[in-house]
């Protein structure tokens, strides 16, 4: 089992397929176009990498 790495869902690998060198469920595949799905993996991690940040600052200031 892997996980998509657009909705997260866990399926067989078997039944996922790739789409820009992501692995994607039968439901995202082909949802997004290229140009769409590469803007929005960048965003996801851009908003990952804020809330590590977020996270460590918050342990630094003991609001963990």
């Amino acid at each position: 089992m892997i996980k998509c790495e657009l909705c997260g869902v866990r399926e067989d690998e078997r039944s996922m397929q790739e789409q820009c060198g992501v692995f994607l469920c039968r439901r995202c595949v082909n949802y997004y176009s290229d140009e769409e799905l590469e803007e929005l993996l960048e965003t996801e991690k851009k908003l990952e990498e804020f809330n590590d940040i977020d996270k460590r600052l918050r342990k630094m200031w003991g609001e963990d």
